[in-house]
């Protein structure tokens, strides 16, 4: 059984740190502490945005939809397993709902639990290194307008594509911004990276996919101003004589879930697959 439970609650939305503080109530009532993050110094944030205290969690809930628990990543770290209660729309990476979650709350804390690691993608440009979940994307600095990229793959010119930009995303990835620029998607169990151009000016700019040793450089062609980010957060411009470098992460993420072979169910309640 855990015995202290970390609840990262979407910041932004009072119904949903409402919701955090009923659950735990409900927590505590079954004699296991619960743990808010702590807002940044001299942050007006409400409870529910930050980092954990030192004391570290056994398993953290994340209360939202998919972009919290992106964040709850980012301010957990390798701390403990997230479990999402999806709060938000579609919540694709999220294993209960709000309205599940207090059904299962005996199990969930009793650790009847399957724990998943998930492959990271890691991004490099000089110093600056970022890990996320999803994808890692080029971008024009100029949103709406498109931009050439060179690409190269474990030291071989694979060409440039021409277009919004390029992603380089994970198989958890390939359920979100990858999905929408006409990606495969892939179950999150592989360990490997998809290469997919955001809107190519071209018809035979197919998405490609990479084995787990790949390495890959990406540098917009002459003087064209690049931007990366990783999980949607700005990392910083990508240049010529400082390239995006981009590969599988060191570290996984742990995703906890109630059951198996959600990965077939998700994609046909959350995503339709299959249907008209």
């Amino acid at each position: 059984m855990f015995e202290r439970v970390g609840i990262y609650p979407n910041p932004n939305r009072q119904e949903v740190l409402l919701f955090a503080h009923d659950l735990a109530d409900e927590i505590e009532r079954r004699g296991v502490r619960t743990l808010f993050p702590a807002a940044p110094k001299g942050s007006p944030a409400p409870s529910g945005s930050g980092t954990f205290p030192p004391e570290i969690p056994d398993l953290i809930l994340s209360l939202g939809g998919d972009g919290t628990l992106l964040s709850c990543l980012r301010a957990a770290g390798e701390l403990a397993p997230i479990l999402g209660v999806n709060l938000g729309d579609v919540g694709y990476l999220s294993a209960t709902t709000s309205e599940r979650i207090l059904p299962d709350l005996d199990a969930i804390l009793a650790g009847h639990l399957l724990m998943e690691e998930r492959t990271m993608v890691s991004l490099k440009i000089g110093d600056r290194t970022a890990h996320g979940l999803n994808e890692c994307a080029i971008l024009h600095r100029q949103q709406g307008r498109s931009i050439r990229l060179l690409i190269q793959i474990n030291g071989q010119e694979l060409g440039e594509v021409r277009g919004d930009g390029l992603l380089v995303a994970t198989p958890s990835g390939s359920t979100a911004y990858a999905m929408a620029c006409g990606g495969p998607l892939i179950d999150p169990s592989l360990n490997l990276l998809l290469l997919c151009a955001v809107a190519p000016h071209s018809l035979f700019s197919r998405p490609i996919l990479l084995n787990r040793d790949s390495n890959v450089v990406v540098r917009p062609r002459g003087r064209e101003q690049a931007l990366a980010l990783v999980d949607g957060q700005e990392l910083g411009p990508v240049r010529v004589d400082q390239p995006a470098l981009i590969s599988l992460a060191p570290k996984v993420t742990r995703l906890a879930y109630l059951e198996t072979g959600h990965f077939i169910q998700d994609i046909q309640r959350k995503l339709h697959w299959g249907r008209l």
